[in-house]
């Protein structure tokens, strides 16, 4: 995770990241967005801001998202983008 600005509440595990904020995972995922936030009770992370996430050939973008650590459980507001080489989502 790199971003301009981050803070870490030490009392439950949270974090919050802004500007530039740009998360890469062990599998190859980017994630770029202007704010993030890690809820540590929920184990979740969010924005309520714009975002893109790539890997490889699918490309996913909206309004705001909120999942968990690993993107098997994603809610995102106005999706947009391709999965899988071929499968537009809506929006397109």
């Amino acid at each position: 995770l790199t971003a301009d600005s981050a803070s870490y509440r030490w009392q439950d595990g949270s974090m919050n990241a802004a500007g530039n904020v740009v998360l890469v995972s062990p599998d190859g995922r980017r994630l770029t967005t202007s704010t993030l936030r890690f809820d540590q009770p929920s184990n979740t992370i969010s924005t309520d801001q714009h975002f893109t996430l790539d890997r490889g050939s699918e490309h996913l973008e909206g309004d705001g998202f909120r999942a968990d650590p690993d993107f098997r459980n994603v809610a995102v507001s106005r999706p947009r983008g391709v999965a899988a080489d071929t499968l537009l989502l809506p929006g397109q």
